[in-house]
């Protein structure tokens, strides 16, 4: 991240995030962001005090009701900071993002919880021996369907669409569903800050045979099969049709569409409006002659922005040190710290914020690793490890795909019918989710794997099991 970036998105989303884990978790933390090698890491701390925040109802109309007005309020004013000063809009700018982040995680930390209630559930009444079908029937259960990223992918594989976006049409594909690229990073490519990436990703999609066709007769099996858990859900466990637990399956259901399909979306239009900004006023600080090219404004801090004494030579400095840490290798993600870091916060609140978190995997013999099984089905092939989008040029059909996290640009893959193991992240997170839907496997909990295999080695994923074998 440079330092704007870090500024405006590492600092809007932990005062977001921290906003809604303290009403998630009945007690006040802060969320702490820090870097490391540019990238972007947080943990959770106790803290005094925090203003209020209401977790969004896991109601259908939540999205149309609440969130809709509000993004598009949010958009109106994000056009309106482009005539202001830039040190006072950027401020405003981060105030916006931050309640994005909000909103997104209002929806996803009640869907995620009522799924985490549901597979409890199922352990208190299940015997140890069918638990594990038992909590696959009860994700196949509340698996999303016909989800706006799958529809966005039958509109990107329209034989009208250009080749080259134009922005009205680009920001068209994020309303249908369009998941970012590469993160949510200004200076990162993805769907609203690359004019060619909807054509790359065709390709993608091509390269694998994925058709409109096929993407529908996906739809049809994922609906299927989600009629097949429920069925399956009601033989292996008959207490979960009573009344209050058929509402938490409702629940649950309707979350994983509130929070796996629109969350990302927010995010992408989000970081999108904060890109067309921060360039707008970088231009205008380029004319001044602050510093060469607009682009050079995300190498100044927020303090700085309004600063008359900052030249070019500083900017200039800074950005030969961004280009450094571009090229340096992407250092593990901390994710698992969450619960260390977190030694302040109460065992019982920790507790919760755990089981929503990474989960880890283990070696489990000399040519097997035992990671969580996310997503049922088979996949056998030659490792690609990925790191960002353009590694994706080396996948090729029959490849299993190893990615650092559960992000919603890795679930392009599953779209694909790719194998995945995923390194840091749980099996409610956006890409295992999208693998369920689309009949992916999926394991997560793959960090270790990739010491233990070279690429291109042949592996076996068993999504049922959770099992990689080499």
């Amino acid at each position: 991240m440079s330092e704007l970036e870090f500024d405006l998105l590492g600092e809007g989303y932990a005062a977001g995030f921290g906003r809604v884990l303290t009403a998630f978790l009945d007690h006040p933390v802060d969320v702490r962001v820090s870097r490391h090698h540019g990238h972007l890491y947080s943990t959770v701390t106790s803290a005094a005090r925090k203003t209020p925040f209401a977790l969004l109802e896991l109601a259908a109309t939540s999205w149309t009701d609440v969130v809709l007005p509000t993004l598009t309020e949010h958009i109106s004013r994000f056009r309106r900071l482009a005539d202001e000063d830039a040190g006072p809009a950027m401020r405003q700018a981060r105030g916006l993002f931050s309640e994005c982040v909000a909103l997104h995680h209002a929806m996803l930390s009640p869907a995620r919880k009522a799924i985490v209630d549901l597979l409890s559930l199922s352990r208190a009444v299940l015997d140890e021996d069918q638990r594990e079908r038992g909590e696959h029937a009860i994700l196949g259960a509340v698996t999303a369907t016909a989800t706006p990223t799958v529809r966005a992918a039958e509109a990107l594989l329209d034989e009208d669409l250009p080749e080259v976006l134009d922005d009205a049409r680009a920001i068209a594909l994020v309303a249908e569903g369009a998941c970012d690229g590469d993160g949510y990073g200004l200076t990162q490519p993805g769907w609203l800050d690359d004019a060619t990436y909807a054509h790359r990703m065709r390709g993608f999609l091509r390269r694998f045979g994925v058709t409109r066709q096929v993407l529908r007769s996906r739809l049809a099996a994922a609906a299927d099969h989600r009629s097949e858990a429920m069925a399956e859900l009601g033989r292996r466990c008959p207490a979960l049709s009573r009344p209050e637990v058929a509402r938490h399956l409702a629940m649950a259901r309707v979350g994983a569409v509130l929070a796996e399909t629109h969350g990302p979306i927010m995010h992408v239009r989000y970081v999108h409006e904060l890109q067309r900004l921060v360039l707008a006023h970088g231009r205008r600080a380029a004319e001044r002659g602050v510093f060469d090219e607009s682009q050079q404004i995300l190498h100044l801090r927020l303090a700085e922005l309004d600063d008359p004494v900052v030249g070019s030579r500083l900017v200039a400095a800074r950005h030969a040190d961004y280009q450094v840490r571009l090229r340096g290798p992407l250092p593990a993600p901390v994710r698992r710290s969450w619960i260390r870091a977190a030694r302040s916060v109460p065992p019982a609140a920790a507790a919760r914020l755990g089981g929503l978190g990474t989960q880890a995997g283990r070696r489990a013999g000399s040519r097997t690793w035992q990671g969580v099984a996310a997503a049922p089905g088979a996949g056998c092939g030659p490792l690609r490890v990925l790191r960002s989008q353009p590694d994706l040029e080396r996948l090729q059909p029959g490849d299993v795909a190893l990615v650092p996290d559960d992000g919603p640009a890795w679930g392009w893959l599953a779209l694909a019918g790719v194998a995945l193991i995923v390194e840091h992240g749980g099996r409610l997170g956006h890409a295992p989710a999208l693998a369920r839907e689309c009949g992916a496997a999926c394991v997560v909990g793959g960090a270790g794997v990739v010491g233990l295999v070279a690429e291109g080695e042949v592996v076996k994923v068993a999504g049922d099991a959770g099992t990689v074998t080499w």
